[in-house]
């Protein structure tokens, strides 16, 4: 059954850049993570002045981006995804998102997301390199690269302290490094 589903969706997932070359037992754990749900034609996926932090993939079905401000249309096809930026910067939708067919969506969430990050290098190392270069997030980059290093150094040394507790304490140490600075 398992087979059946990466063989399904691995198509998809090597269309997005962060999930190209990923390990077999991470591609296993992210199709374990993802939700399928179903939209109706003319059913809004999301709206203009929403919030979302999910990553949408469009397995079958046609969509509409639709942004009220300048009157623009695009439409998205099976294969194409949408929502990635928010997965790591939260605003507001700036565009109606709405099925135009019977669609079924591919989701992971960001929580699902951070899961991925903890547990295989190689997801984080394509999430990262993928990240890098997109213009929303680049003011976000000297976070990213911190809780990638925290990361790595849980690895190495197994330590029993939980994620948020190293990103605390590394915070807590760039702020008092600036204060003997200043």
């Amino acid at each position: 059954k398992m087979e059946l589903c990466i063989q399904l969706n691995k198509q998809y997932l090597d269309r997005i850049p962060m999930f190209r070359g990923i390990s077999f037992n991470c591609l296993v754990f992210l199709l374990s993570l993802l939700e399928s749900r179903i939209y109706l034609p003319e059913e809004y996926v999301l709206c203009e002045g929403s919030y979302t932090q999910n990553l949408y993939f469009i397995q079958s079905g046609i969509l509409e981006v639709i942004d009220l401000k300048t009157s623009t249309r695009i439409r998205l096809y099976d294969g194409e995804f949408f929502g990635e930026q928010s997965l790591f910067v939260l605003r507001k939708k700036t565009a109606d998102i709405k099925c135009l067919s019977y669609s079924e969506l591919l989701i992971i969430s960001k929580d699902a997301l951070s899961q991925l990050i903890e547990k295989f290098d190689d997801f984080a190392l394509n999430l990262f390199t993928y990240l890098k270069n997109k213009e929303v997030v680049k003011k976000k980059w000297d976070k990213i690269r911190s809780v990638m290093q925290i990361m790595r150094f849980l690895r190495r040394n197994s330590s029993n302290l939980k994620f948020e507790e190293l990103v605390i304490q590394k915070e807590h140490a760039k702020i008092k490094e600036n204060k003997l600075k200043n």
